[in-house]
């Protein structure tokens, strides 16, 4: 049986195809659009709003800020470890200065399986290397705090009273 050239050629794109379409189904490859998602949880929110009315005018919290934006290395796959990380808050001082950096340890932060707690606590204690070595102080916050809670860490973030005479009234 001789096969013309033309239909082995057929043959052979319809083998190709199926190839193809098999290898994209098994990717999954889907068309997807960016779409707006909040910044910060409730949680974090209630956090953030405690931070600013606790803290002096002249002291600024930034949410959600990469360790790369404050921190540097010379090794370029350390940095990049570190730089795919974001701290929830960075506490700036009147100079516009890193102070502290604020890790809130929300309900969600471990996840719920042994896996993403494992990855989680790497993480933290990633976190907590670099900026030890850095000399940037860190804070971490439980899933449940107050306001007297907040207020007690503002009042050591911000120093002497001479500091605090700037400090936002209170209520």
């Amino acid at each position: 049986m001789n096969i013309s050239p033309v239909i082995l050629t057929l043959i052979a794109l319809a083998a190709v195809v199926i190839l193809v379409v098999t290898a994209l189904s098994k990717k999954k490859i889907v068309a997807s659009s960016f779409t707006k998602k909040p910044l910060m949880n409730k949680a974090e929110i209630r956090l953030f709003r405690m931070l600013q009315e606790e803290l002096p005018s002249n002291w600024t919290v930034l949410c959600q800020v990469a360790y790369g934006g404050f921190l540097a290395n010379r090794n370029f796959g350390k940095f990049m470890s570190m730089n795919s990380k974001r701290a929830d808050f960075v506490i700036l001082n009147p100079l516009l200065e890193v102070t502290v950096v604020v890790e809130y340890q929300g309900s969600g932060h471990y996840g719920n399986t042994e896996k993403s707690r494992s990855r989680a606590e790497a993480s933290d204690q990633a976190k907590r290397q670099a900026l030890s070595q850095a000399a940037i102080p860190l804070f971490e916050i439980p899933a449940k705090f107050d306001r007297e809670f907040v207020r007690s860490f503002a009042n050591a973030v911000i120093g002497p009273a001479a500091d605090r005479a700037e400090a936002k009234a209170r209520p």
